[in-house]
This record gives structure tokens, sequence and C-alpha cells, in this order.
């Protein structure tokens, strides 16, 4: 078992160095998920080359990467970028943590048409937090703003059965 799963990673190395943005993705992945050395720069990297592909999982990793400051000094405007840049390629919790960005004008100003455009499209894609927001009626925090102190972006760099 141990010497497929080294053929599987060799593999996997080597994809990725022929520029594979998936192959990167996964070796990000795995350099987050080492239990005995996890390697946030090695991740750091691996995202990098698959996000500047248009890889929309590892763009979506980028902007955690920033809007958390792992391995990275903490960007709240270089996070919406990478937050963007997956939601325009249909990542939905892309889209969910770009409506919250608009919502609370973290990185950007507030702009709650922008935010209610991004909650939609993550909703619809099933991301129950966005839907639960969409139906939420509006509070004012006395500027008229409507303002959620309890949203909060999806931190989980990880995959879901799609990005397999």
């Amino acid at each position: 078992m141990s010497s497929e799963k080294n053929l599987k990673d060799a593999d996997l190395l080597e994809n990725a160095n022929k520029g594979d943005p998936k192959a990167q993705y996964h070796l990000g992945l795995m350099a987050l998920a080492s239990p005995k050395k996890k390697d946030i720069n090695r991740a750091l990297n691996w995202f990098n080359l698959a996000a500047i592909q248009a890889f929309p999982p590892a763009q979506y990793s980028m902007g955690v990467l920033y809007d958390k400051g792992l391995g990275v000094t903490e960007n709240k405007s270089t996070a919406l970028l990478w937050y963007y840049a997956a939601a325009q390629n249909n990542y939905a919790k892309a889209q969910y943590n770009l409506g919250v960005f608009f919502l609370k004008g973290i990185g950007t100003s507030v702009n709650l048409e922008e935010a209610n455009l991004w909650f939609s499209k993550a909703a619809q894609q099933g991301i129950k937090q966005a839907a639960k927001i969409l139906a939420t009626p509006a509070r004012s925090n006395g500027n008229g703003l409507k303002h959620f102190n309890q949203v909060q972006p999806i931190e989980a760099l990880g995959f879901s059965e799609n990005e397999k």
C-alpha cells in the first residue's frame, strides 16, 4: 500500500511540475494536511502556481491565505482580488466570501448590491449561509447601512467532491 501511495505521489509531483493546475492544487493541500510537518510556504507556492492558471479552488485558497495572513502578510484587498477571480470562475465558496467582503466593507467599500449579487450566486450553488442571509430581513446599524455582525467568510481549505 505504501509503495502504491508513493507512486501516486510521484505521479502527482510529475504532473504538477509539468504545469497541471489540479495536481499543483492537490500538492498544496497535501502540504497543509501533513500532520508531521505542515508546510504553509510550500502550500502557498503550489496554490499560487495553480491560481495563476485560473484554477478556481486554488484562487479561493490564495484568498483564504491572504484573508487570514497564513504564510503571507494579511492583506484583505489581495484576498478580495483572489476571491473575485475564483468567484468569476463560478466557485461558490468564493462567491459567498465576496458577498461577505462587500457586505462588511472588507478590503473594499460596503456595496450592498454587489453583496446581494454574490450571495445570490452562492445560494444558487447550494451555499446555505448565503441563502440564509438573503432571507434575513436587513437591520440598520444607525447609519442606514444593512449590517450583519454574525456573517463570517468561509475559511476551509479543502475540496468538495466535485474538485477531486
